[in-house]
């Protein structure tokens, strides 16, 4: 899976005063890679497992889609990380979404 935000540069990393010209930076790339959902949470992650049935047998299975959505949200945290300054990241410590971080 190739990241539709590699190698996009934000001129204006995000201080504590410069919100919107920020975010004129940020929102272009992420709607052009339709990864908005990420942002504004529409896109939720699926279940962790999924129910396999075998030979008769139900067994709980990884979730291949869940790693996608896990994949695609870490791609679009770490845009946003990127585009942060050292005392703007001190306060997104310990989130661990791009939904959250937004």
């Amino acid at each position: 899976m190739t990241n539709p935000l590699a190698g996009i540069t934000v001129s204006e990393k995000f201080t504590r005063a410069n919100h919107l010209l920020w975010q004129s930076q940020i929102l272009p790339p992420i709607r052009g890679a339709r990864l908005l959902s990420f942002l504004d949470s529409k896109t939720k992650p699926t279940s962790e497992t999924i129910t396999v049935e075998k030979d008769g047998k139900s067994s709980k299975e990884p979730n291949p889609a869940y790693d996608a959505w896990v994949a695609t949200d870490q791609q679009v945290l770490t845009f946003l990380l990127g585009s942060l300054t050292p005392d703007i990241l001190v306060s997104v410590i310990g989130m661990d979404t791009a939904a959250g971080v937004w």
